[in-house]
């Protein structure tokens, strides 16, 4: 039996019910949406995202316990209570639901959902397919009582039959939160249909790119790309080719096709020069995409290494997929490689047999006495043999190797590393087909030029040198990149110094993996100051590697003696933590583990002094959050 106040009130709670919850579930909505941005659009890896998380972190407890308290009104609790004090009770249960714990939580992010042109076709797609959903839930529930009406829409008994439906909304309710808690797959699907749409407008805008720069024929192209040191290396060269020409280059990480084009077509400009672009990759074929929206006239190669290894599968596939660079140079063009890594020089073969190489890295005084070492070899920790070391500095042993391609060498020495950066001695030894036509080095003695470089680390002083390879390979004298080394700034999150009030940040962000981090912790050491804390969350798409790296790091870690270890996620650093104890267990009351970021700061800033110095060591996306 029906009570009409009942149904008033059910039926006036209704829609203000259905409202909340499709808020409720627009809010949870921009999480996911938030998630495909940050793993790229990928169907692929923002499944891996779902899978990999725990089912709280997508599918909270709210949503089960009231949909069986729901289920449970509606099956068990008939015979005490009436059909429409059921409907009154759902609706304030429901509304309860929505305003206190609808919707999800607001936490911290890193990075904010951006809502670009692709996020609003998506989220048009996205509600389109849950609103789809919803209505056919509707008809679902609301048609079993049309139907006992007889579907009489002219004598009126069909309102007769929504108002049934209205009196009691626990069906509609419950299919509202399944809809809901489907949101990942509504998405899934969304990225799916999406896709036909996203390839037509990418090439779109790589027609456009492509014509802009057939209509810009003087224009110098000159690409890199390595596992690591690739963005540094651009700043780098940007600044010294400055010193000379009109320079366009991609901002910050903009390494992916969408990325240059974005560059080209908006930024370069008809006075541009020299196009600098960094080219990066995650799996097979992503390079050669990029070559074929731009054929680099000059290539630099920095590094192959750990990284990348979950897509690319091995450090033979990084060498293959970075070396397509090489391979894909314009015929006549220059190929700077870096001769501490053995899977790069190696490249010198790869490529137009009409090309200039050049070999560029740095040594140290022994080394250039000629006794075989590298100092402390290859960054991506392979040494170098005395084959190798033979072929990077005797240049026609190397030459032969190649079929007389040029071989031009770069080199530092000496290097002195402070706090303040690192001086080195700078030398370059040139061919004749190295002196690039407008430039007014003539001799082919090994010329010599003192370098102050004010960044931190090892690693800058090899990146300089593959930077300085390529400005001198397009014109520049030696003195002019000696002079503009001193100006070059730091380059934001890659080791950055950051003075926080009366303590030190070593913001080293966005520069994590295995031969950075090293680099980056002898810096740590090297400085002086109060207390010194590291804060990490170590690194990822290591693939098969990652708990070995990690592991490793950790034990560089505990060598360290550091006075305190912040680890980001139990089980993402885990492995850290055991590297630490195996060298050092007396530096198990030193590490803390955080579930995130911020809750690491907040325990930081209660407990560090004036004077401390803390490394920033990598900071994961959201998408890692435990």
């Amino acid at each position: 039996m029906q009570d009409p106040i009942y149904v008033q009130i059910t039926m006036a709670l209704f829609p203000l019910t259905t409202v909340l919850l499709v808020w409720a579930m627009i809010r949870r909505a921009r999480l996911f949406l938030h998630r495909a941005q940050l793993t790229g659009y990928k169907p692929s890896e923002f499944t891996q995202w779902v899978v990999g998380q725990s089912l709280p972190a997508w599918l909270p407890w709210k949503f089960p316990v009231l949909l069986i308290t729901l289920g449970a009104l509606s099956f068990w609790c008939v015979d005490w209570l009436s059909e429409t004090a059921l409907g009154v009770t759902a609706s304030g249960l429901a509304l309860l639901w929505t305003l206190t714990l609808g919707g999800g939580r607001e936490v911290p992010i890193k990075k904010p959902l951006v809502w670009t042109p692709r996020v609003k076709r998506l989220s048009t797609t996205l509600f389109t397919i849950s609103l789809a959903v919803l209505l056919a839930g509707a008809f679902v529930t609301l048609s079993p009582l049309l139907w006992q009406t007889g579907w009489g829409w002219v004598t009126g008994s069909a309102f007769n039959g929504l108002e049934t439906w209205l009196s009691n909304p626990i069906p509609w309710y419950m299919w509202v939160l399944v809809v809901d808690m489907a949101l990942p797959l509504w998405l899934l699907l969304a990225l799916f249909v999406n896709r036909p749409i996203e390839l037509s407008v990418q090439r779109g805008y790589k027609k456009a790119a492509k014509k802009k720069l057939a209509d810009h024929p003087g224009l110098t192209v000159v690409a890199i790309t390595g596992s690591f040191g690739k963005t540094s290396t651009k700043y780098m060269l940007a600044k010294l080719l400055e010193q000379r020409y009109s320079v366009c280059f991609t901002p910050g990480s903009y390494n992916t096709p969408m990325g240059l084009c974005k560059v080209i077509n908006q930024d370069l400009q008809s006075h541009h020069q020299v196009l600098l672009l960094e080219m990066g990759t995650r799996h097979p074929g992503d390079i050669a995409e990029l070559c074929d929206l731009a054929q680099p006239d000059l290539s630099v190669i920095t590094e192959v290494g750990a990284a990348h290894l979950d897509t690319l599968g091995s450090l033979d596939g990084v060498q293959e997929e970075k070396g397509t660079l090489a391979k894909r140079l314009k015929p006549g063009g220059a190929l700077v490689l870096n001769h501490m890594n053995p899977r790069v020089s190696a490249m010198a073969t790869w490529g137009p047999s009409n090309k200039t190489v050049w070999m560029a890295g740095w040594v140290e005084e022994s080394a250039e006495q000629g006794d075989g070492e590298h100092g402390n070899g290859g960054r991506n920790g392979e040494q170098d043999s005395q084959d190798m070391h033979d072929e990077v500095w005797a240049g026609q042993k190397g030459a032969d190797r190649i079929n007389q391609v040029t071989h031009t060498h770069v080199r530092a020495s000496k290097p002195t590393f402070t706090p303040e950066g690192s001086t080195f001695a700078l030398h370059f030894t040139p061919s004749r087909e190295s002196i690039h036509e407008t430039s007014s080095t003539e001799s082919l003695e090994t010329q010599s030029a003192e370098i102050s470089l004010p960044i931190l680390g090892e690693h800058a002083v090899l990146n300089f040198t593959l930077a300085a390879s390529a400005a001198l390979q397009l014109g520049l004298r030696l003195e002019t990149i000696a002079s503009a080394a001193s100006s070059i700034p730091e380059v934001e999150h890659r080791l950055q110094r950051r003075p926080m009030g009366d303590h030190l940040v070593l913001d080293d962000a966005f520069n994590s993996n295995p031969v950075g981090a090293k680099h980056a912790l002898d810096v740590l050491v090297r400085m002086e100051g109060n207390q010194k804390w590291i804060l990490t969350p170590g690194f990822v798409e290591m693939g098969a590697e990652q708990e070995s790296l990690q592991r490793t790091f950790g034990e560089q870690l505990g060598q360290a003696s550091l006075d305190g270890y912040l680890l980001i996620g139990p089980k993402q650093t885990s492995s850290i933590r055991e590297g630490i104890l195996a060298s050092n267990p007396s530096m198990e009351s030193r590490i803390h583990t955080f579930r995130s970021t911020a809750e690491a700061q907040a325990w930081l800033s209660e407990h560090q002094k004036p004077g401390d110095i803390i490394l920033y060591e990598n900071d994961l996306p959201d998408t890692y959050n435990e």
